[in-house]
């Protein structure tokens, strides 16, 4: 493992780095028809056999029913708020399970679409954090490691944070790492956001956290998003 400079950022998925708004704007049409879509090709080229959306956790702290209310909470971008209860005490829900709780029907393309407009259908209680921005499930993570490993070996990958998602907010920062020194690098940075882009330097895989998105898009060959969706089929979700 590496810190290698930012310059050597591939060509290839470099436009995705950050959205643009001429990319917005040359899209907008598509958000209205197929929001899933949307968000593929603003945030990955259209290069991989198949892509997924990872939708990033519900975080709920199991209290006695006569100690959840409703509250105001402000989430900062770390997933931090201003409540009693210790974060690591928390337990992750997929979407699905959580929209459960609240007596909603779950709908992918509805969900994402109330999410990015800020309009959940329910109320946030002082018991439950909403997903991080730019925070990818570490169990996400863990399973595309291993998935790659599995697949394609010790592969060469490089992963990039935009300064809005280090801890210091100073400059970008750039590794180069085998995939079996993903999680490592993970537990060791400073800071909560996951790594804005994660890529195989042979283009089999791609993954985009954006720092002000609550899901990932990731794009690869079709065996490798299958066995992902297939393990984690409720929060995992194929793009068509």
């Amino acid at each position: 493992m590496k810190h290698i400079q930012t310059e050597e950022l591939k060509d290839w998925i470099s436009p995705y780095l950050t959205v643009t708004a001429k990319r917005l704007d040359v899209l907008k049409s598509l958000k209205q028809t197929n929001i899933l879509k949307y968000f593929q090709e603003l945030t990955l080229p259209n290069i991989f056999e198949k892509y997924a959306i990872i939708l990033h956790s519900f975080w709920v702290y199991n209290l006695p029913e006569n100690e959840i209310k409703q509250i105001n909470i402000k989430v900062d971008e770390n997933l931090n708020c201003d409540c009693e209860f210790p974060e690591d005490d928390y337990n992750a829900v997929n979407w699905m399970d959580f929209y459960d709780t609240k007596n909603f029907d779950f709908d992918l393309a509805n969900a994402v679409k109330n999410n990015v407009d800020g309009k959940f259908p329910f109320k946030q209680m002082n018991n439950e954090l909403y997903p991080g921005a730019g925070i990818l499930d570490k169990k996400h993570l863990s399973e595309i490691s291993r998935t790659a490993l599995k697949l394609y070996g010790n592969q060469e990958i490089e992963t990039y944070y935009i300064f809005l998602a280090t801890n210091n907010w100073e400059e970008d920062k750039m590794y180069r790492l085998k995939i079996s020194e993903l999680m490592e690098l993970i537990e060791n940075e400073e800071t909560e956001k996951t790594p804005s882009l994660i890529y195989s330097t042979d283009k089999k895989w791609a993954i985009n956290s954006d720092y002000d998105l609550e899901f990932s898009i990731i794009g690869g060959e079709k065996k490798f998003i299958e066995s992902l969706t297939e393990k984690h089929p409720h929060e995992i979700y194929s793009i068509t």
